[in-house]
């Protein structure tokens, strides 16, 4: 397990599993205790690893810039079946 810091100044934890071809990679963040995990394959850098696995906890933690896409509601839109 390793320590990193994001763009924006959180610390997370990085940690790397080999799983035969692939690499297990799970980032937490320290302040929440928020996991995400990703698989890479092992020629991939641990860099780019890295980058991936603190992108995809940082979208999840809402920190990533972007906007939440809205949910819609199922049977909202045109041709969603028949009203009865």
């Amino acid at each position: 397990m390793s320590g990193a810091s994001g763009g924006n100044g959180r610390e997370y934890l990085i940690e790397f599993i080999d799983m035969g071809h692939a690499v297990r990679v799970a980032a937490i963040d320290v302040e929440t205790g928020e996991e995400v995990v990703i698989q890479a394959p092992k020629s991939a850098s641990e860099a780019e690893m890295k980058r991936v696995a603190v992108a995809k906890l940082d979208r999840k933690l809402g920190l990533s810039g972007q906007p939440k896409a809205e949910k819609k509601r199922p049977g909202t839109g045109p041709g969603r079946g028949i009203k009865v």
